[in-house]
């Protein structure tokens, strides 16, 4: 969701007058809720009576277009799109050539970005996307990333040492964790590497034990943030650090919004993908073996 957050921004520019309604998980309602550019946010759950109450919702709406911005699960957002939209409604996606004879059951236009699709970032990709649709001149300068938070809980947190370093553990996808071991490698190299700066050790719950361990494993030397449910709070967090390292792409976005250095913590068994990469920031990506 973060890396949508460009095009929020792009389209109110340049169409002010248009009511932009966003449809998102639960997850990903944080990273939105406080944006400026959207108008009204639908949240999907889980729940199947949940679930046709907010297409209910959404039907009501009469949306002229509806934009479905997913490379994965475009069937399912296809559907999604028919079930809430009108005979009247423009249906757009992204074009996959070997499926686009489905796709086109279900969407009225598709946009080909496959010259793109691996020599850019996600945000980059969707941003050219939406000027494609519309038929706009691309332009770079116009495409950032934003994560805004309520005007009086922008506060800022004691516990974070100065000048500190987020060190993320955990990953949505476990094929990108790093073993116990190498993460204490990688803390103590990254201590001697930036002796002027201070760690602050993060993980999902799922890794709390594992945690537990490197923090004693180095005892005051390092700071430790438990888990936190509220991704809007990590990025308060992030956004009061220095240097970002993670081997989960969604925290090095996070950072890349604020502007961080962000290190990409890659096992050598698991290939990262250039439309993956933060946007518009310093990178280093260090792989692991």
């Amino acid at each position: 969701m973060i890396v949508t957050t460009p095009i929020f921004e792009i389209i109110k520019n340049k169409l002010s007058n248009v009511e932009l309604d966003v449809l998102c998980s639960m997850k990903n309602y944080p990273i939105i809720e406080n944006n400026p550019y959207i108008n009204n946010i639908f949240t999907l759950k889980k729940s199947i009576l949940s679930f046709f109450i907010t297409i209910v919702l959404l039907k009501k709406r009469k949306y002229d277009l509806i934009l479905g911005l997913v490379f994965n699960k475009t069937t399912k957002i296809g559907l999604i799109a028919n079930l809430i939209g009108t005979k009247k409604t423009i249906k757009v996606s992204i074009s996959h050539t070997e499926r686009n004879n489905l796709y086109y059951q279900l969407f009225n236009i598709l946009i080909n970005v496959d010259d793109v699709r691996f020599s850019k970032t996600m945000v980059e990709i969707q941003a050219i996307l939406l000027s494609r649709l519309f038929g706009w001149n691309y332009n770079i300068n116009e495409v950032k990333q934003g994560i805004y938070f309520k005007t009086d809980d922008d506060e800022y947190y004691d516990f974070i040492p100065p000048k500190a370093i987020f060190f993320n553990i955990s990953a949505g996808n476990p094929k990108k964790e790093l073993s116990l071991d190498k993460n204490i490698e990688l803390i103590d190299k990254y201590m001697t590497q930036y002796p002027q700066n201070n760690i602050l050790l993060h993980s999902a719950q799922q890794d709390y034990n594992k945690a537990i361990i490197i923090r004693d494993r180095f005892k005051d030397k390092i700071n430790y943030v438990p888990f936190i449910n509220n991704i809007l709070e990590i990025c308060k967090i992030i956004k009061q650090c220095e240097i970002v390292i993670s081997p989960d792409t969604s925290i090095t976005h996070i950072g890349a919004t604020f502007g961080k250095k962000v290190i990409i913590l890659v096992p050598n068994k698991y290939k990262i993908q250039r439309e993956w990469l933060p946007y518009c920031t310093e990178i280093e990506i260090k792989l692991v073996e």
